[in-house]
Parts: structure tokens; C-alpha cells; sequence
């Protein structure tokens, strides 16, 4: 579940910044948000080969 709340809040600061990025169009804000966007996709994909390796575990332990 802790994953999820991770998630959740990752996206909600990615929308936020890039809502404000969109009212005040600043191009050096655009950067970062693609920077995080970036780095939102890594720890996604981190938690899905945790998620991939933990159920992995439980399924050879039955």
C-alpha cells in the first residue's frame, strides 16, 4: 500500500509543478518538470521490478 501512497504523491507534485509551468510558461520550469517526469518513470519502474521480484519470492516459497 505504501507503494501506492508513493505513487500517488509523486504524480500529484508532477501535475502541480507542471500546472504551474503552464500559467506562468517559464521554460527553465518546463526542463525540470521533463527532469521529473523522468525521474517519476524510473521510480515506477524500480517499484514494478520490486513488486515483480517480491511476488516472485512469495509464489517459488508455496
Amino acid at each position: 500500500m505504501e507503494t501506492l501512497d508513493l505513487l500517488i504523491f509523486l504524480n500529484v507534485i508532477c501535475i502541480s509543478i507542471f500546472a504551474i509551468a503552464l500559467v506562468f510558461e517559464n521554460k527553465h520550469l518546463r526542463i525540470k518538470i521533463k527532469n521529473l517526469k523522468k525521474y517519476i518513470e524510473y521510480i515506477e519502474y524500480a517499484l514494478d521490478e520490486k513488486i515483480y521480484k517480491e511476488n516472485k519470492d512469495e509464489n517459488g516459497k508455496e
